[in-house]
């Protein structure tokens, strides 16, 4: 079981959704990763708590398939799955997980 799941109790059996720690961002006092239910996820450093757990979207048939860069105070990452430009880059206040912005991603594309 990877650290970070053991740190914050997390039974992989007992979770609803996977947490990605392979494709993981630190921050100053927080580790940022993805799951596969298109949440975002902040963990402290020291304990391995959840701080705070975010959804990207409700709507179906979206992906998160790249890992979140942290720059600014803010945690960003892109979407995948959906086809003719409803892809975007949302960045997510990195302290309290709240939306800073969602922008259409580029000609469609999404960030696989």
């Amino acid at each position: 079981m990877a650290p970070w799941l053991r740190l914050s109790g997390i039974q992989p059996a007992e979770a609803d959704y996977q947490v990605e720690c392979e494709q993981s961002a630190c921050g100053v006092d927080k580790v940022y990763m993805r799951t596969s239910d298109v949440h975002v996820v902040a963990l402290d450093v020291k304990t391995g708590r959840v701080v705070w757990d975010e959804p990207l979207t409700e709507e179906r048939g979206f992906t998160l398939t790249g890992g979140p860069l942290v720059a600014k105070g803010k945690v960003m990452i892109g979407t995948g799955g959906r086809v003719g430009g409803k892809n975007y880059i949302v960045a997510l206040d990195a302290g309290t997980g709240k939306l800073a912005w969602r922008r259409g991603a580029p000609g469609g594309h999404d960030f696989r």
